[in-house]
């Protein structure tokens, strides 16, 4: 049972609900974060619009704890309780990045899909993350396999997402299955797939964004960050 709030101008509405739930915000360029509390599909996560749609993130959560007592929809951002902790998800309008905060610097794992959208392919999937200055950087590399493609390690794109905090990391990288009921409800396959735990973060507050160039990415993620309270 979780309990869903709708705020706007200091009028609420609310009320408990056993159903299926899940958030979604956008920023308004066409790309949006949507998480499910259960119940998860492969188009959960978060994507972005460059030419193409990219998905980049699988699930962003506290560590021990991914599912929510209580969601607030503030239309401008999404507050979500887990237990004794507070996660707030805002994604600034015209600019690929998603801001998170937490009222405690709590672990919080990172998992990645980088991928287009509607690509299923498993093989010739590569990630390799390091910090650079305040940074962590995150590349992706997408290259075919002879396993499912005519060719083989032919690279075909690159992603990058930069990710600014204050606090400390820890590097997982380690694959990990996932099982996606919602799309098996609706017989939408596929109903597994194996995702990439990436790190873990303990901060307050961390801002990702992504880009096709690295250095966009980089100066992207330092404005949002010294400008998300405006």
């Amino acid at each position: 049972m979780v309990n869903i709030v709708h705020s706007l101008n200091n009028h609420e509405i609310e009320r408990k609900s056993n159903k299926d739930k899940r958030f979604l915000i956008t920023n308004r360029k066409g790309g949006y974060f949507c998480l499910a509390n259960e119940n998860k599909s492969r188009y959960d996560g978060l994507f972005f619009f460059d030419e193409k749609m990219y998905k980049i993130i699988e699930s962003l959560h506290i560590v021990g704890s991914s599912k929510a007592s209580k969601i607030i929809n503030k239309f401008y951002e999404i507050k979500r309780e887990c237990g004794s902790e507070t996660e707030t998800f805002f994604m600034p309008h015209y600019y690929n990045s998603l801001v998170y905060e937490i009222t405690n610097p709590t672990p919080i794992e990172v998992v990645l899909d980088a991928r287009e959208s509607y690509d299923q392919r498993q093989w010739g999937r590569f990630y390799s993350i390091w910090q650079e200055g305040d940074k962590i950087i995150v590349k992706f590399v997408k290259k075919t396999d002879a396993r499912e493609d005519y060719s083989d390690t032919k690279e075909e794109y690159s992603l990058f997402l930069a990710l600014k905090f204050e606090g400390m990391f820890k590097k997982v990288e380690e694959w990990e299955k996932r099982d996606y009921e919602f799309d098996k409800k609706r017989n939408s396959m596929p109903y597994e797939r194996y995702v990439f735990s990436a790190l873990t973060l303990k901060t307050e507050r961390v801002v990702f964004s992504f880009s096709k160039n690295k250095e966009k990415a980089k100066k992207e993620a330092d404005y949002i960050f010294r400008n998300s309270k405006r």
